[in-house]
């Protein structure tokens, strides 16, 4: 069965990666010599981490800010850091994703700023071995699950929707691709993904392989 799809785009924060915002605020806290609730108050009550999602704020200025409402500058090597010791890879469906990759083109797709993008070796060593390109919210200047995303997203890679699916582990996210005319996955597990991927005609096993 020939592919159905000839991009797969996914999710990373709970899809290709564990992720606990608790670890990476008291991380970053311990980087900078500060309070937990003040990183947690800087980061998220204050909007910031969802303007830099959505493309409104460009790293050095979310950097900047973030550091000057925790009175200390705070450099890239030390946000990285914190993010980085947030997640934890899902060595059961890494593979996967590794198993299509050869066979259509793969992308993740994320709500997450630039510096996502830009520190990606660095947070997702595993994801960047995979050699599969990285994409974030911010370079559409919208957020899953908006519509428009995937709209744009599809259009800058020259795929139409209905030769596109979306793998990411919240419902609502799921259900805009779908509203956009992808094929969706809502993730739950890897057995899941494996017959979801089947579908599309993207076995991440060769057929007859135990």
């Amino acid at each position: 069965m020939a592919p159905l799809v000839d991009l797969l785009l996914w999710d990373v924060n709970g899809v290709l990666y564990d992720y606990d915002p608790d670890v990476r605020v008291a991380a970053l806290a311990r980087a900078l010599g500060v309070d937990t609730d003040a990183v947690r108050d800087a980061l998220f009550a204050s909007g910031l981490e969802d303007a830099s999602d959505a493309g409104e704020i460009g790293p050095e200025a979310y950097l900047a800010e973030v550091g000057r409402r925790l009175g200390t500058e705070l450099d890239r090597d030390r946000w990285a850091g914190a993010l980085a010791a947030a997640v934890t890879p899902r060595r059961d469906v890494l593979p996967v994703v590794e198993a299509v990759a050869g066979r259509v083109r793969c992308s993740t797709l994320s709500n997450n700023g630039l510096l996502v993008r830009e520190m990606v070796g660095r947070i997702y060593p595993e994801l960047a071995a995979l050699g599969i390109e990285v994409h974030v919210a911010a370079e559409y200047g919208e957020s899953k699950p908006d519509r428009g995303i995937f709209v744009d997203a599809c259009s800058s890679w020259g795929v139409e929707r209905t030769r596109a699916a979306f793998v990411d582990d919240k419902a609502t996210n799921a259900e805009g691709a779908s509203r956009a005319g992808l094929h969706s996955h809502h993730f739950k597990d890897r057995d899941g993904l494996v017959a979801f991927l089947a579908s599309l005609g993207l076995p991440p096993v060769a057929e007859g392989t135990p």
